[in-house]
């Protein structure tokens, strides 16, 4: 009798262990990027999430994740020409790779109250190991997500050695979230 009670203490308390609450991001949210263009310019654009899955609690880390898809196919730099361009094989190959994913390891809380996510970023063929620096504000049920990070393109093989833009692509986030 006794380990019967015992298993059930067990089982419920497994099953009300405490999960993150999910965040539902603003629909029609971009990601931000840049990078130099031909001359010195900067070249701007947008992709817009797809999927995203987060589960974030700044008091329990551990189970806190993060899941995220961007579209490739909404990439927009304000000229069509070039955004069909970037679609090609040699750039983003939508055709074959039509999303780009960010699936977290880890959450850590730094010194100065901001945050770092560990995790894989899944573009083209290529997988690396990427830490997104990012801020969380919250007002309880509205939130926002605000960071950026640098990636060198040609770590994922995008562009290959074109002379007319940087290596250098600098993301900035500003999501806007809605917990469930």
């Amino acid at each position: 009798m006794f380990k019967m009670a015992f298993l059930m203490t067990l089982v419920a308390w497994g099953i009300s262990e405490k999960i993150p609450p999910q965040w539902k991001i603003k629909p029609g949210t971009p990601i931000r990027f840049s990078i130099r263009g031909i001359l010195g310019t900067t070249v701007n654009g947008t992709l817009q999430l797809s999927s995203t899955d987060i589960r974030f609690d700044t008091s329990d880390l551990a189970h806190s994740s993060f899941t995220v898809g961007l579209d490739v196919n909404s990439l927009n730099t304000g000229i069509s020409m070039r955004d069909s361009h970037l679609a090609r094989e040699e750039y983003f190959d939508s055709e074959h790779y039509p999303t780009i994913k960010f699936r977290s390891n880890s959450i850590e809380k730094k010194n100065d109250g901001s945050f770092g996510v560990s995790g894989r970023l899944f573009l083209k063929k290529t997988e690396k190991v990427l830490i997104i620096p990012f801020q969380f504000q919250s007002d309880g049920k509205n939130a926002r997500f605000t960071g950026g990070f640098t990636i060198n393109r040609k770590d994922f093989g995008i562009g290959g050695s074109s002379l007319s833009m940087g290596e250098i692509v600098t993301v900035k986030l500003d999501i806007p979230v809605t917990a469930l």
